[in-house]
């Protein structure tokens, strides 16, 4: 009797962990989908470029108006694989208040000037990506992200 009950404990632990990986899975790759959202793109402005920070242009060619907040993660290739770079406040929080909204078609331009310094330090000379992710009136969530190389200096 202990036996069976010891079993099925186990096979329950098993579902269960079976389940989580493929939960964190869906969600990485959900996360991971950038630039799907026709008519909206993001650029690095020319030479706005450092090692710690540059400015976004964000252009809104598409029918609706979006909205950005000033969150944003930064991430290192290595291989072909983006890792997040470790957020380094020691404040404890990166949220902030501040709301950026680009309209639609040919109003649709905002520029948005990011330092990193406070969140992530001075960037070590490597490959990147900013991810940034907006909102559409209906409440929908897109990514969108642009990539970066930090050369020695």
């Amino acid at each position: 009797m202990k036996k069976k009950r010891i079993y099925v404990i186990v096979i329950i632990l098993a579902v269960v962990v079976l389940g989580l990986i493929v939960l964190a899975s869906y969600i990485e790759k959900k996360n991971s989908v950038v630039n799907d959202f026709k008519g909206v793109s993001m650029y690095i402005k020319d030479a706005s470029l450092s090692a710690s920070g540059l400015t976004l242009s964000i252009n809104n060619d598409s029918s609706k108006a979006i909205s950005l907040n000033d969150q944003y993660d930064i991430e290192r290739q290595v291989g072909n694989k983006w890792y997040k770079v470790p957020y380094q406040s020691l404040s404890g929080s990166k949220l902030q208040s501040t709301t950026t909204d680009v309209s639609a078609k040919s109003d649709g331009e905002a520029f948005i000037k990011i330092d990193w310094t406070k969140s992530y330090g001075i960037l070590d000379a490597g490959a990147y990506r900013l991810t940034k992710s907006f909102m559409t009136p209906g409440g929908n969530t897109y990514n969108l992200a642009v990539t970066f190389e930090i050369k020695n200096s």
